[in-house]
């Protein structure tokens, strides 16, 4: 019983930091769509363009 709750505990820690990176990479996203929203339509039409 202890070794299980030492090891979940482990995976707990891990778990948060890799939380954290999921919760800041799309952070980064959200902020470039409010860019691109704020930037208008003919900036999007353009980034399209380029990403194909």
């Amino acid at each position: 019983r202890e070794k299980e709750g030492r090891e979940g505990r482990k995976e707990g820690k891990e778990g948060g930091r890799e939380r954290e990176r999921v919760r800041r990479e799309r952070e980064k996203e959200r902020g470039k769509e409010i860019k691109e929203r704020k930037g208008g339509k003919e900036e999007r039409k353009k980034r399209k363009k380029k990403e194909r």
